[in-house]
């Protein structure tokens, strides 16, 4: 054999190793409920149906493999990357037969997606891969990871953690001494965020939820006696409408300085209450820590 004949050969190897190798790779991702994901090569048909997989997606892969972002995508009060949204034409729908159509290779779903929902797009062919939800800063890092080995974009996961890591680093250091109390309000009421990403990153910042000094089950709110007898600092209104599905944030504003049982407490004094896009709340991505500094300025204001 000729070292040419010879170098050829080689290169043929090392092509079926790189294949074989990515097929192994890929064949180990597991997602949040425990069942294996298999690809044959990197997805490029990829759908995505919430905020969350949107943020991470448009970050990480090129909008030429992204086939749909979710529903919200150009909605300013809940998505961090309209900016970049509108790269990609197409936005997911809540329905099995519009999702089969599209032959994508993936869908993301979060991990609190309806079971019969998911076990449906399974049923008819459609791979899903479920990610976990975030309760800590190192979660949203490894939820990153999870995305980069199932799209094979492993740097680019790298990158956004070591941004949130530098983040971090330069919000614990600037020692902004907020020292806040505060309680954030949903359309029903003061929530807990107890457990939660935000409520986490808030005790590293010196904010004080004080819903969270309550036992409530998740998915409850205060009710106004609790209100009252927390007397925070600053009021933090959640504005989204989804559409006109919930009142707008102005609305509940003048109901909140128009409530008399209110009217003794500091935030409502001191004019405190806040109207701040659910973006900031909700978020559980690289965009984390810019929610932050959101949130400290507003405190600090």
């Amino acid at each position: 054999m000729t070292r040419l004949e010879f170098k050829e050969v080689e290169l043929k190897v090392m092509e079926k190793l790189k294949r074989h190798t990515l097929l192994l790779i890929l064949m180990l991702v597991l997602h949040a409920r425990g069942k294996k994901i298999e690809f044959d090569k990197p997805p490029s048909r990829i759908m995505s149906m919430y905020p969350g997989s949107d943020e991470i997606l448009v970050n990480m892969v090129e909008p030429n493999r992204i086939l749909a972002l979710s529903k919200w995508a150009e909605d300013e009060q809940i998505s961090n990357v309209m900016h970049m949204a509108n790269k990609v034409k197409l936005r997911t729908e809540y329905n099995v037969e519009f999702i089969m159509k599209q032959q994508p290779d993936v869908i993301f779903l979060r991990q609190n997606t309806g079971e019969d929902f998911i076990s449906q797009l399974e049923n008819v062919g459609v791979k899903v891969f479920v990610y976990p939800n975030a309760q800590t800063l190192d979660d949203v890092k490894e939820i990153h990871n999870i995305f980069g080995r199932v799209l094979r974009t492993e740097d680019k996961a790298a990158a956004m953690n070591k941004k949130i890591d530098d983040d971090v680093a330069k919000l614990l250091s600037e020692k902004h001494n907020v020292n806040a109390k505060i309680l954030i309000f949903n359309s029903r009421g003061a929530m807990s965020t107890k457990g939660s990403l935000l409520g986490n990153v808030f005790q590293k910042l010196g904010i004080e939820n004080m819903a969270d000094r309550y036992d409530i089950p998740p998915g409850t709110v205060l009710n106004k006696e609790q209100v009252v007898a927390c007397n925070p600092d600053v009021f933090i209104l959640i504005d989204w409408t989804d559409g006109g599905y919930f009142p707008s944030g102005e609305v509940k504003l003048k109901e909140m300085y128009g409530d008399p049982s209110f009217a003794e407490l500091k935030a409502i004094k001191n004019q405190k209450v806040i109207l701040l896009p659910i973006k900031y709340i909700s978020c559980g991505s690289i965009y984390i820590t810019s929610s932050c500094y959101e949130i400290l300025n507003i405190l600090k204001s």
